[in-house]
């Protein structure tokens, strides 16, 4: 997570209440503006509308970042408990080969942390080799002994291919992100909302504008949430490393010798 998101969502929700608060406080000397809206039926219809329309379009949007953002997390667990198996499969490999895919399958977790969880903009674009490819080299190069042998390098290498899958998937569901064109509408449709509910006089102004400030506060925060999912792996809110760095330290109890 960027450090410092959280200080940047706190003044964003802050700053905008309190710009929000002073329109209203502006609006409210002005009485040729509440002449026109004060007690207005249909200005109150249209405002009910807007705020249905509004509040569907924003559900909607946050389930679809959320399953975006759900499926990216599940990718990652689900390489992880691949790698396991990969390394299981590994391990009866004939020597060099083994000692060389284990040093292989480290190598690419260890890389795919570094480069493929970034801080900012998008996902490292593919200029070099594919990190499975020396691993495939290592497993094309054993020659079974027996039957029994080659049908446990076909065995390895569908568990190899499904590692595969999984790792393109992470990778598609990181590039899937909400298309720019929701962005206007999602922001000019908030600014709206809160400009429209300044043209309705309360007979309470501490109340109205306790009421103008909350309200907006929480339609900042929705939109931080759906920035923060829209990019699983790059976002504010990554995508935990973690399924990986279980596998890696799986390998080592892999490795252990059986317990007496």
């Amino acid at each position: 997570m960027n450090a410092n998101w959280p200080l940047i969502s706190i003044l964003l929700v802050v700053g905008g209440s309190a710009l929000a608060i002073a329109g209203l406080l502006y609006v409210r000397r002005s009485e040729r503006f509440t002449r026109v809206f004060n007690e207005n039926e249909v200005a109150g219809l249209l405002f009910s509308v807007m705020g249905l329309v509004y509040g569907a379009l924003l559900a909607f949007i946050v389930f679809a970042t959320w399953e975006t953002y759900s499926g990216a997390e599940h990718s990652v667990v689900q390489e992880g408990a691949d790698l396991v198996q990969v390394y299981r499969d590994i391990q009866e490999f004939p020597e060099p080969q083994r000692t060389q895919a284990q040093a292989e399958i480290r190598t690419y977790i260890t890389k795919v942390m570094a480069t493929e969880w970034v801080s900012h903009g998008t996902l490292n674009p593919h200029t070099t080799p594919d990190l499975l490819n020396p691993l495939w080299a290592t497993y094309r190069s054993i020659t079974p002994a027996s039957a029994p042998a080659t049908l446990d390098i076909a065995a390895a290498q569908d568990h190899l291919s499904q590692l595969e899958l999984q790792r393109h998937l992470r990778h598609l569901s990181g590039e899937t992100t909400l298309p720019w064109v929701f962005w206007p509408i999602l922001v000019l449709g908030a600014f709206l909302l809160v400009v429209f509910s300044w043209f309705f006089n309360h007979s309470n102004a501490r109340a109205q504008a306790l009421m103008t400030g909350v309200s907006t506060a929480m339609l900042i925060g929705v939109l931080l949430l759906i920035f923060s999912l829209n990019q699983p792996f790059t976002g504010p809110v990554a995508v935990s490393q973690q399924p990986l760095e279980h596998a890696l330290s799986q390998f080592s109890a892999l490795d252990l010798p059986p317990a007496p």
